[in-house]
């Protein structure tokens, strides 16, 4: 990491949890920090919370999952870019799967 101001550019590493962030978030690394993200199982959607680097709560919002394969949200996965408040993506053993924002 190199810092600039008060950010610091090309975080890999997750902060420690601080403010609202839950102990089931995971960490997505970003150029200017990161944001932790939680998925849980909503039915037959999903509900998908992204926390800042502050422990603010971004946004918490139902999504539908893309994907035709399932993803099984009790063994490990990795949050892929480019994931935000509309669009969500996530590798779980080499599958990529895309989550939606469903627009109500």
């Amino acid at each position: 990491m190199r810092p600039r101001g008060d950010i610091l550019i090309g975080r890999i590493y997750p902060p420690k949890r601080v403010g609202l962030v839950p102990k089931t978030a995971t960490w997505l690394s970003g150029e200017a920090g990161g944001v932790w993200f939680e998925i849980m199982e909503k039915g037959e959607n999903y509900r998908i919370k992204r926390y800042s680097l502050d422990g603010e709560l971004d946004c918490d919002r139902e999504f539908k999952l893309v994907n035709s394969e399932t993803i099984d949200l009790n063994e490990p996965f990795v949050m892929a870019h480019t994931s935000h408040c509309a669009l969500v993506r996530v590798n779980q053993n080499g599958v990529l799967f895309v989550f939606e924002y469903i627009y109500k």
